[in-house]
Order: structure tokens, then sequence, then C-alpha cells
């Protein structure tokens, strides 16, 4: 049977998936309970594969050239092949409005893409130096070799530095409810929980890192991610 075909990084920790970057559309796609499989990319792997199923750039690199990044989705019903999270959440939502909406009206800051820019601005310099020496171990080969390039070590400030980044996004937010837009989960709450998920991957549900994570701002994001348990699966 022909599903959806799902693009993420492997890695060697339990369920392969890793990545806060592909999780937001991992969560969309077990909440609204469309099948899908998972195909794997090492990071060297995404622009070929991309350029193949004709999906369009995502940005531009330093030198000038075209960037290609994952979430990516093909949807073999429609033909539609497409990139970014926002993008494709709002895809999955016109064309299977029988399942439950993720991108629905008054997100905080105005709209998704400013909201999902906004938490992925604050939180990429958290993920950086707190979660990304420690998954670079478990990544394979390709991937690993890619990333170096890049990699910016985790100081000794990197822990107080992620509570104080997940205090301003509880200030956005508030502390009225368990997700953001009230009583039903949205892409925002799908974007806040990618980020912080890799860090009990990495160190364990009953670990004091991911005890501390979950008991801030008076244990809002312990709540919220109890909450999506139902939405980590991998397929």
């Amino acid at each position: 049977m022909s599903v959806i075909k799902f693009y993420d990084f492997p890695s060697t920790l339990p369920g392969r998936s890793w990545s806060y970057i592909t999780w937001k559309i991992r969560y969309v796609l077990n909440h609204k309970g469309i099948p899908y499989e998972t195909e794997w990319l090492n990071y060297p792997e995404v622009e070929g594969k991309a350029k193949a199923l004709g999906v369009k750039p995502t940005g531009t690199k330093a030198d000038g050239t075209s960037k290609y990044t994952l979430p990516m989705i093909f949807d073999p019903f429609t033909g539609v092949t497409l990139a970014e999270s926002e993008s494709i959440a709002a895809y999955l939502d016109a064309t299977y409005p029988d399942t439950p909406r993720v991108l629905f009206p008054d997100p905080p800051m105005g709209s998704y893409t400013t909201f999902g820019d906004t938490i992925s601005a604050q939180t990429a310099e958290m993920i950086l130096m707190l979660v990304f020496p420690h998954v670079l171990p478990h990544m394979l080969p390709p991937s690993r070799a890619y990333s170096l390039k890049t990699l910016a070590a985790g100081g000794s400030g990197a822990v107080d530095q992620a509570e104080t980044t997940m205090g301003g996004v509880a200030k956005w937010i508030g502390d009225d409810s368990t997700f953001v837009s009230g009583e039903k989960p949205s892409f925002a709450d799908f974007a806040i929980a990618a980020s912080i998920r890799p860090i009990r991957l990495l160190w364990g549900a009953e670990s004091k890192e991911w005890q501390a994570v979950t008991s801030w701002q008076g244990g809002k994001w312990g709540k919220l991610m109890k909450a999506l348990e139902g939405y980590e699966t991998v397929q």
C-alpha cells in the first residue's frame, strides 16, 4: 500500500529519529493519524534526493548556492513533494481535511510562520550548545563528518541558557493551558516539544537533566510532553 514518504536523519539512538527539525512534522503526521513511512537520509544525501524529487531549495548557503533541508515529504496520492515544516503542515491540513488541523487561527505573535521562526531562532543556540555535541557520536559516519564542519561545542552555561530560553518561550505563550492555542495541540506545541525532546532521548526520562527540563516554568514542559506522548511513534 502506498503511503506518504517522510524523510528524516538516522542515528543509533532508540527509534533512530533524533532531529528536532524533523520531529515537528513527525508529530504532525502522528497526530493526524496519516500513514507514512520513513526514508533515512544522511546529511550529504539530502540535496541529491531533493533534486531528484523536484523539491525547491529551502534557502541559500553562505557561498550563494542553493540549500536543501529536511523535513521533506513525498505524497504518492497527489504527486506533491515538499520541504519546510510550516509548508508541509499547511499542505497536510489542506489535503487531509478530515484529520485534526494543526494550523488554526490566532497563534502567538500573529502567524505560525513568525512563531515558528522565533522559536527556531531562540532554541537553535540551545540545541547547538546542549544537545548537538552529544548527538554527534550517535550519527552515522557520513552525517557525523558533515556535521563536524559546523559543530559548536557546548559550554558550562548551556543548561542555564536552555532554561532561560524556555522561560522566554513560556512568557510568549502564557501559562493558562497545556497547549498554546487552548484545549487542542497545534503546530506551535509540536515545534516546542521537538526542541526539547532530544534532551530526554539523549539522557533518559529518569535523568537529572530531563527532570530539570520538566520542572522548568512550574512544570509546563513536563505537562506538554506528557500530553504529546501518544504522538511519538516512528513509522
